[in-house]
């Protein structure tokens, strides 16, 4: 039930929250692996992605379905400022922009959800 998807996003999102707010600047600005993206950007990766999937539940209860463009997350680094901004910003702003999510999921009707989500 969509009810149930927003309550564990919920907490899903209070435990993130826990454990990123000791992150320091230093550890955000390496690398995960060699030519891999900054931590920061990482965090920047999940803003954006929010971002689409807030529109796209909004789309698809609202149309009955979601149709639209591909997430080209390379691309979409690459022109982003997070190698710039401040993780303790970075990380409020992911915060406040996922806690938006339960609420859009539980409007969304079960049947535009694919089954492995409630599986």
């Amino acid at each position: 039930m969509p009810t149930e998807l927003g309550r564990v996003f919920e907490q899903r999102l209070a435990l993130a929250t826990r454990r990123l707010a000791p992150i320091g600047e230093e550890w955000s600005v390496e690398a995960v692996r060699p030519g891999g993206w900054l931590r920061k950007e990482i965090l920047g990766h999940l803003l954006d992605s929010a971002a689409k999937n807030h529109q796209r539940f909004v789309r698809a209860a609202l149309d009955g379905q979601y149709e639209g463009p591909s997430y080209e997350q390379d691309s979409w680094i690459l022109l982003a400022p997070f190698p710039i901004l401040y993780s303790p910003l970075i990380l409020r702003r992911e915060h406040s922009q996922h806690s938006t999510q339960p609420r859009t999921q539980r409007g969304v009707p079960r049947a535009l959800f694919p089954p492995a989500v409630f599986a």
